[in-house]
């Protein structure tokens, strides 16, 4: 388990490219293993794996609206943790 996690922190993994370009090139996946990677790392358990392609800028991105929903449907505290994106924990 992650150093100092407490026991049962679940994770939702966000990824997000840009362009459809970055995604054919391959770097929304890799970016989604190195998210999975680092929560294993960490202890986390990964309760899903979100990934879009989307403008940072454009405020409608369905993937990051379904994170944002979970949430609000679980009642649950949760932080989000910067590691090359988004991954967030839901305690």
């Amino acid at each position: 388990m992650g150093e100092n996690q407490p026991e049962g922190v679940r994770a939702v993994i966000y990824a997000r490219v840009s362009s459809a370009k970055q995604a054919g090139e391959g770097n929304l996946e890799r970016q989604k293993q190195r998210l999975e990677r680092h929560a294993r790392e960490k202890g986390y358990e990964i309760k899903a794996v979100i990934a879009e392609q989307g403008s940072g800028l454009n405020e409608k991105r369905k993937g990051l609206d379904r994170i944002f929903k979970m949430a609000r449907e679980r009642k649950k505290s949760w932080t989000i943790e910067n590691y090359l994106t988004y991954a967030i924990k839901v305690a």
